[in-house]
């Protein structure tokens, strides 16, 4: 392969693994501004109308209030937060956990499987260099 080539596909690969990790540092921060609710909060506030918003997912429910404060809760795999929500005339969209598991398992290996493949198209580049330097080898 061209040096040139191999140069261009290191800085590619270094840069999409900065991109990777940018935003993956950048969910983690971002998810301070969500407001953690507890189970009995979520229930009153479901009674009083004052529930926007509401995706369950398993046992997790994230959501925005009808100020505009998101939030997330854990909640238990009974009904009574289902029916509040529903009578007070909430949003409430429900998704199944499993669907995200292969995504959000492949999402948090790339990372790392990139920076594999790139120490060891280095590890490569250092022995092809080493041999070229040293042709009695």
């Amino acid at each position: 392969m061209n040096a040139a080539v191999k140069q261009v596909l290191i800085w590619v690969f270094l840069l999409t693994g900065l991109i990777c990790l940018w935003r993956f540092i950048g969910r983690s921060a971002g998810s301070s501004t969500i407001h953690s609710a507890t189970y009995s909060d979520l229930i009153d506030k479901a009674n009083d109308s004052k529930v926007k918003q509401v995706t369950i997912e398993g046992t997790t429910a994230t959501g925005t209030f009808t100020d505009g404060t998101e939030f997330r809760a854990t909640i238990p795999p009974d009904d009574s937060l289902f029916k509040a929500l529903r009578n007070h005339g909430s949003n409430i969209t429900i998704r199944d956990q499993t669907s995200n598991v292969w995504t959000s398992t492949l999402i948090s290996i790339a990372p790392f499987a990139l920076l594999l493949v790139l120490w060891f198209f280095l590890l490569r580049q250092m022995q092809a260099k080493s041999k070229a330097a040293n042709p009695s080898q």
